[in-house]
């Protein structure tokens, strides 16, 4: 299906976009732990993310479906998701876009701590003149929820695509012709991911 018609400007060099940082799964394979609160070396997962990211943000928006109140010391604004149960990332980032203050936004997980500090910005060049969505490829494999949209045309999509009963986050880009923004030029090691209670043992036991 051709990708719809991009709503809104692309901010320009220097103009502010939003940060929407996913906190909101169930945490079933960390011991159903709330994953951007756990602590890895010393710090909250939400907070080692924000301290390489928000720099170039305007606006943090933080997803959570538990401890709203602790996560509101990290970010701007906490939302959780509008649809009942746990629907996975895409709900999540529905309801982020719900209150979203610049035309385009970058979306990062929370469980993903090394990431570059430079990929909003490749991120946001991706979308170039007519994409509504941007999305990383590390060199090995497709990043989908390490992406960049434009705020209004991505909600329209994302709500109609939910409202089926879709839940796939890589087949909603497909879907509308997403970019893929090449990262195989960062280390390997960027793609750090915690995701499971043996890869935040691993990571706090060190070397």
């Amino acid at each position: 299906m051709a990708e719809q018609a991009p709503t809104g400007k692309l901010p320009i060099e220097g103009e502010a976009h939003d940060l929407i940082v996913l906190a909101g799964g169930a945490g079933s394979r960390m011991d159903n732990a709330d994953k951007g609160l756990v602590t890895v070396q010393g710090s909250p997962l939400v907070g080692r993310i924000l301290e390489r990211l928000a720099g170039s943000a305007g606006h943090i928006i933080i997803s959570a479906n538990r401890n709203q109140q602790a996560y509101a010391a990290f970010g701007d604004t906490v939302v959780s998701d509008r649809r009942d149960g746990f629907c996975g990332p895409l709900a999540g980032i529905e309801a982020a876009l719900a209150v979203t203050r610049s035309a385009a936004c970058v979306v990062m997980p929370c469980d993903m701590p090394a990431l570059p500090a430079d990929l909003p910005a490749a991120l946001l060049a991706g979308l170039g003149a007519d994409r509504t969505a941007a999305y990383l490829h590390d060199g090995q494999r497709a990043q989908p929820l390490c992406l960049a949209l434009r705020c209004q045309a991505a909600a329209a999509s994302l709500a109609a695509w939910l409202d089926a009963g879709e839940r796939s986050v890589i087949r909603w880009l497909e879907q509308i012709g997403a970019a893929r923004v090449d990262g195989s030029h960062w280390p390997a090691d960027c793609w750090l991911n915690i995701n499971d209670a043996d890869a935040l043992e691993k990571v706090n036991a060190g070397p």
